[in-house]
């Protein structure tokens, strides 16, 4: 490695060996806002100084990624919280710290060796701050309800041509458009259908909502991997790399089946329900059919023994032939559930407060199990 590259990510993964930790929870955050924003630097000096094609997927991931986390940030610092609570300020916290994470691991991919403990300072300033934000009781602003069967949609997606647009990316961007003229809420009704393509909803466009015509009719869907020539940002893996991100899958009244062009070759193949990328993983099914492509182990293992301690995998009152769990892995991190209150920590209400923001806009859920 060059001089110039390793100078470079020594400073864009934040070799702050100055780094003091304060006894005030929101000058740390404050720390880990200051942290990002010198990452970000760096890594758009860094693609300039190199010109286009050099890691541009890894270190244009870097940007994005920081630049989307800043603003939340700020927010928390600058002691304005009329419009976010506890859970959006622990939200927006573990956001950063997955923000960070991904940034170093898109590099890695990249192959851009790094010593982790020059990483691992901007990663301990945020979790520093992820636990220790104060509690305030303010939420924000309620949405008016949108009802289908008797509201107007502001853009309308049908593959057919009988909407505006015939993608969603097309109306998403139709919507940016509008700037600061656009009312409080946009709603976007998809049409039933099958849209391939991959949807950026950037930090700027609040409270835009998608519509489409239920269960099995509207899909979107995409493939993208690293495998692939991808990257891991913009693929569908999640990671969690600290037990007090407030993050996790949680898979409620839901159906695991194959799709028509699998479904004919699925014994062919192992399909698992997951597999711990990073130590603690956190994911469950809950009164879930699911078919018999499952493979009785049910989880897969990342790398031998890796995190199979720290992860948490659970399973509660699952259906169908792949449901059985007298053949699951035998993990201390993977949990067979019984108890309904120990469940109901991972419903809509409880693992993301659906109650204080979905309700309001008149989208059937399921609030508790």
């Amino acid at each position: 490695m060059s001089c110039l590259i390793f100078t470079t990510l020594y400073l864009l993964l934040i070799a702050s060996a100055n780094v003091i930790f304060c006894s005030k929870e929101v000058e740390v955050v404050e720390m880990a806002r200051e942290g990002m924003l010198q990452a970000m630097g760096w890594a758009q000096s860094f693609k300039t100084v190199n010109g286009p094609g050099f890691h541009d997927g890894a270190f244009g991931d870097c940007v994005k990624l920081y630049r989307e986390a800043r603003p939340r940030l700020a927010r928390l610092v600058s002691g304005t919280n009329k419009y976010w609570s506890y859970d959006d300020g622990v939200t927006w916290l573990s956001a950063a710290l997955a923000t960070h994470t991904s940034c170093l691991d898109g590099l890695n991919q990249s192959g851009l060796a790094f010593q982790a403990q020059r990483a691992e300072n901007l990663s301990s300033v945020i979790r520093e701050a992820v636990p220790r934000r104060p509690s305030s009781n303010q939420v924000g602003r309620p949405l008016a309800s949108w009802n289908a069967a008797t509201s107007n949609a502001d853009f309308v997606v049908a593959q057919d041509g009988s909407g505006n647009y015939r993608t969603i990316n097309e109306a998403v961007a139709a919507v940016a458009r509008l700037g600061h003229t656009r009312p409080e809420r946009v709603v976007i009704y998809v049409k039933s259908g099958t849209y391939n393509e991959k949807v950026e909803i950037g930090s700027y466009l609040k409270n835009l909502m998608f519509v489409g015509d239920g269960m099995d009719q509207t899909i979107v869907t995409g493939n993208r991997n690293v495998q692939d020539g991808s990257t891991t940002m913009n693929s569908a893996t999640f990671g969690r790399d600290d037990p007090s991100e407030n993050t996790g899958i949680s898979i409620v009244n839901c159906r695991v089946l194959p799709s028509s062009d699998f479904r004919d070759v699925k014994g062919k193949f192992k399909s698992y329900l997951g597999r711990p990328w990073k130590k603690y993983s956190r994911t469950v099914f809950m009164k879930t059919d699911l078919d018999g492509l499952v493979n009785e182990k049910g989880w897969k293992e990342w790398s031998g023994d890796f995190a199979i301690s720290t992860l948490y995998y659970a399973e509660y009152m699952n259906t169908g032939i792949g449901a059985s769990t007298s053949n699951r892995v035998k993990w201390p991190g993977f949990h067979v559930l019984n108890d309904p209150s120990e469940a109901g920590q991972f419903t809509v209400k409880n693992f993301i407060g659906g109650d204080s923001w979905i309700l309001a806009t008149g989208v059937p859920f399921w609030a508790e199990l």
